[in-house]
């Protein structure tokens, strides 16, 4: 299937309309993580090269036995359900706008930096340091104190909580891409001590009769981490990527129970000297209900500086790349993408 195309706010060529092609584990495969909590090293290295070849192809696959607990994913989902549903002056006790940096609630059908979310709103929360820690005195963007609302009780305690499972994970897969790279599976280890990570809560309206991709719940985009490890609502499909070799169409990503969906995110790309695929998706909800998502984005430590990898240069060539700190490189994304209202914030 062949779509017409678009350009989009970045200058790239995208398929337009709304409508996506369902697709089959063939192409987003299904990663068992089992190996990475045992000690077989044949294993690992097996799972690694299965890894390395979803990550060189569309750049998303699910992650099977990652070791978090289905309750608290449960338990996640039915939290943020109660926040999303409470009043909006309930919501905007935790106003993004009124504190520094990314952290707090951004509601719906609001501009951001003059970049409005019509159909989504969200929390988003970063991973929380001492007061005292050096980075917090300092004022490092990405690094701020993370806002909480009034209501739901027990909001602040399930999103912590889901946090450090994100970060536990998170910290094993930066394990297991290492493999897949043919590094130490610790080498990501003293670049990941106090990582730039985020956690956003998505909540899309329901838009049965959706026509206009410009009107859409998630518009197109690739994330700035290194990866992402999403929780989809289940039975609810609406997450779409885009795939061929020139984006040619999009294609659904239907959830599968017990899974997460986890994909590429830029400066994994610029890491591996474009060997894996950070690739572009959307949100479209076009079903009579609303639909919830934890995004959860995985970086390194502002001050990491990333080089494209020694394993990722054929011999004889030069790196595309020249090495950059991580925090600047994702704080430049960020400020591309929300037009520079992070900057404000935190000049």
């Amino acid at each position: 299937m062949s779509a017409e195309k678009k350009l989009d706010r970045y200058g790239r060529w995208i398929p337009s309309g709304v409508s996506a092609r369902t697709v089959d584990h063939a192409e987003l495969p299904v990663i068992d993580f089992a190996p990475m909590f045992g000690s077989d090293p044949e294993a690992k290295k097996q799972m690694a090269q299965e890894l390395k070849q979803a990550c060189m192809g569309v750049g998303f696959f699910h992650l099977a036995n990652h070791g978090v607990p289905q309750s608290l994913i449960d338990r996640t989902f039915a939290r943020t359900a109660e926040f999303f549903a409470l009043p909006l002056a309930d919501k905007m006790t935790a106003d993004a706008t009124q504190a520094p940096g990314y952290p707090g609630f951004y509601p719906m059908k609001e501009a951001v930096g003059g970049v409005a979310r019509a159909m989504q709103e969200g929390f988003n929360m970063n991973f929380a340091l001492p007061p005292d820690d050096p980075h917090m005195v300092k004022g490092l963007p990405l690094h701020d104190r993370n806002l909480w609302p009034e209501k739901p009780a027990g909001f602040r305690e399930d999103m912590e909580a889901y946090f450090d499972a994100m970060r536990a994970l998170s910290r094993r897969m930066f394990g297991a891409f290492a493999l897949a790279l043919d590094l130490p599976e610790d080498y990501f280890d003293a670049l990941t001590t106090k990582p730039i990570t985020l956690m956003r809560v998505n909540h899309y309206a329901a838009q049965p009769d959706a026509v206009d991709d410009e009107q859409i719940g998630g518009k197109p985009h690739t994330d700035f981490e290194c990866f992402t490890i999403l929780a989809q609502q289940k039975d609810i499909v609406a997450l779409q990527v885009a795939t061929g070799a020139g984006y040619d169409e999009w294609i659904s990503v239907p959830p599968i129970p017990g899974t997460f969906v986890v994909n590429i995110g830029d400066q994994m790309t610029r890491w591996t000297n474009d060997m894996f695929a950070s690739t572009m998706h959307r949100v479209v909800n076009s079903n009579k209900v609303d639909r919830t998502s934890i995004a959860f984005f995985a970086g390194t430590d502002y001050d990491a500086e990333m080089a494209v990898l020694p394993t990722c240069v054929p011999a004889g060539e030069a790196p595309k790349y020249a090495p950059i700190k991580s925090g600047e490189y994702v704080l430049g994304r960020v400020n591309n993408a929300y037009e520079g209202a992070l900057a404000k914030k935190t000049a």
